[in-house]
């Protein structure tokens, strides 16, 4: 999906102070794997909360990117 849409692989690096737009070929993309199936039910959600939590308080660097992030959360068996 990220090599079909050049949106999700564009940075902005200033160039003489000015931000410009650059699409890159590859995604510096890595998905991030949590397991959490382990944990007592309460304990599971407490971690999935506070993960989200903690990405959705992560700035993106315009200029380096990758400007997505992606985590895999393996909360049981099922989900």
């Amino acid at each position: 999906m990220i090599l079909r849409h050049e949106t999700l692989r564009t940075t902005f690096p200033s160039v003489n102070g000015v931000a410009c737009q650059q699409v890159s070929e590859q995604s510096g993309l890595r998905v991030q794997w949590q397991d959490y199936s382990a944990l007592p039910a309460e304990a599971r959600q407490q971690r999935i909360q506070a993960l989200a939590d903690s990405e959705a308080h992560q700035p993106f660097d315009l200029e380096t990117g990758p400007l997505l992030r992606a985590c895999l959360v393996r909360s049981s068996d099922l989900e």
